[in-house]
């Protein structure tokens, strides 16, 4: 039965709930409907309270506008209290149809994005009712802007992609590829897939000019030698500061006090500690680290070696304890989704890679005895950014980030993930231009890039922060190897009859960092993640 008390007053006519016009209903997935319908509700009861309180707004102006009425004073501000709380309800409507114009998007073809802007009037209907004529103006917009583009440009690339690593991506080649019904890529894509492109243009492309500089020169901190450059893209103190002497971020600015009888490093064999000892050879060449005498107030972090892809292995400062002392500060960065909705199809790709990317940040000479280490009874501290240090992250995405901005200011499509960057064009040469514009920019400022990680050739299917993206299929999919060592993992899990929860953790770690290329593995690893927390309830969080 409808509820009479919720009746909206005749002169309120925006307190109604907002239905989805039906030409975009018809064009969403079931999940998105799910969801939409699922907002819509919450929507409506937002809209129910104001409409109550509308109508205890007008109670009260009736009650004000008696003239023997008393306490009028405090009846007026009771008034406009509630006058600013409808205000508030009235900003929550708008913000709920915001979000699930939001969430349509990724359902609805890229040229079309302008139907969702923020600009974009809602009524009863959360498109305005009226969504014909408004696709009919985007669409003559859009061939007036092609007829005036000159083919670069950030805007062409704008909403592009429709949805990361959602199906969304399928649904323009067709629906139901082998393999999709168990959760698994849709599309197995190996390196000898990647497209070609003709001989005289992988000519023109190697012909790019990149500085040249031998890595077995590199010497750490490098970046304070280029402040002067950096000045040229940045007034920002935090930035200019981090590049000359960077200073390492404790909390309440008190750094930590070490009890130095908890020092322990881990136990190495014999072909261990020769591989320590080549690594801490290459290190004192670079400048990494240096040889130091012990002093008072110093903290000292073990080491460890593990080993790397192409078979080396890396020394690795153990900074757990020494993170504990460092203020934790959220910030964004873009992710492999970023990248994804910045893809149109047929998109050519490119990424440059930067080699010895925290190597390249000096630390300040008063901080660095925070960044010890002992080996055969000899004090090593490292002089610039080491990894794992938890503040790491922050400050190079905010490094970078001004980089990045300058670059996509020249008209450049570009996302970058640490050290690692994918570079976008509509054509071969506008992203080449992209690679040229990048590589010279980033050596001007003192980085070094890395050749062989680099992918200077502009490509339609490239591999990105592990993953192959192809823009003719617009499809994401796992190599190979990562396929090969997700089964052999799973595999071993099952073939135990008991097991560690760390192990159990890893093995979904490694799962849950396949997600972007696997379209419905979230269905196949909550099981496991239910047992794992109720395995750690029971040893009381103990791993």
């Amino acid at each position: 039965m409808k509820d009479e008390k919720s009746n909206r007053p005749e002169n309120c006519e925006g307190l109604v709930p907002v239905q989805t016009d039906q030409l975009v209903w018809d064009l969403l997935w079931p999940r998105t409907r799910t969801n939409d319908n699922r907002m819509r509700q919450c929507q409506t009861t937002v809209v129910r309270g104001a409409t109550y309180l509308s109508k205890v707004v007008n109670r009260l102006d009736t009650i004000l506008g008696k003239e023997d009425t008393q306490n009028k004073p405090e009846l007026e501000g009771i008034l406009d209290d509630c006058m600013d709380s409808l205000a508030l309800f009235g900003h929550a409507n708008k913000e709920i149809c915001l979000a699930r114009r939001e969430l349509m998007k990724p359902d609805v073809k890229g040229e079309y994005s302008h139907l969702f802007n923020k600009t974009q009037p809602f009524n009863k209907w959360l498109f305005g009712g009226d969504v014909s004529k408004t696709v009919k103006d985007i669409g003559e917009c859009s061939k007036i802007s092609n007829r005036l583009s000159v083919g670069n440009g950030y805007s062409q690339f704008r909403g592009g992609f429709r949805g990361g690593w959602r199906s969304s991506w399928n649904r323009r080649r067709g629906r139901g590829r082998g393999g999709r019904g168990r959760g698994s890529a849709s599309r197995s894509i190996d390196k000898s897939e990647s497209k070609k492109l003709p001989l005289d243009s992988q000519q023109q492309v190697q012909e790019l000019d990149v500085v040249s500089i031998n890595t077995n020169d590199f010497q750490a901190g490098r970046l304070k030698l280029f402040v002067n450059e950096w000045r040229k893209l940045t007034s920002d103190k935090y930035i200019l500061d981090a590049v000359q002497h960077c200073y390492i971020e404790f909390t309440d600015n008190r750094p930590p006090i070490q009890n130095k009888m908890s020092i322990r490093n881990s136990k190495f064999n014999l072909k261990e500690e020769k591989i320590v000892d080549i690594e801490i050879e290459k290190l004192l060449k670079m400048n990494v680290i240096q040889e130091v005498e012990s002093e008072i107030n110093e903290f000292i972090s073990p080491i460890f070696v593990r080993p790397k892809k192409n078979g080396e292995y890396r020394m690795i400062l153990n900074l757990k304890e020494l993170n504990k002392h460092i203020e934790y500060q959220h910030f964004k960065m873009d992710s492999f989704e970023s990248a994804l909705n910045l893809i149109k199809e047929n998109a050519y790709m490119s990424s440059v890679d930067l080699r010895h990317a925290y190597y390249s940040i000096n630390i300040a000479e008063q901080h660095r005895k925070f960044l010890r280490f002992v080996w055969k009874e000899k004090y090593f501290q490292y002089s610039c950014l080491p990894n794992g240090i938890a503040m790491a992250p922050r400050l190079f995405t905010k490094i970078m980030k001004v980089v990045y901005a300058s670059l996509r200011k020249m008209g450049y499509v570009n996302v970058g993930y640490i050290d690692d960057s994918l570079l976008l064009g509509d054509t071969e040469l506008e992203c080449k231009n992209n690679v040229t514009e990048t590589v010279n920019m980033v050596s001007s400022l003192g980085f070094i890039v890395h050749k062989d990680k680099s992918v200077f050739t502009p490509k339609k299917c490239i591999k990105f922060l592990g993953f192959y993206i192809d823009s003719e299929t617009m499809i994401v999919t796992l190599p190979v190897e990562k396929q090969d060592t997700i089964a052999k993992e799973c595999k071993q899990l099952q073939s135990k009859n008991k097991c560690k929860i760390r192990e159990v953790a890893r093995v979904l770690g490694i799962l849950i960092s396949s997600l972007p290329a696997v379209e419905f593995g979230k269905l196949y690893y909550r099981k496991i993640e239910r047992e794992k927390i109720k395995a750690l309830k029971l040893a009381m969080g103990d791993f």
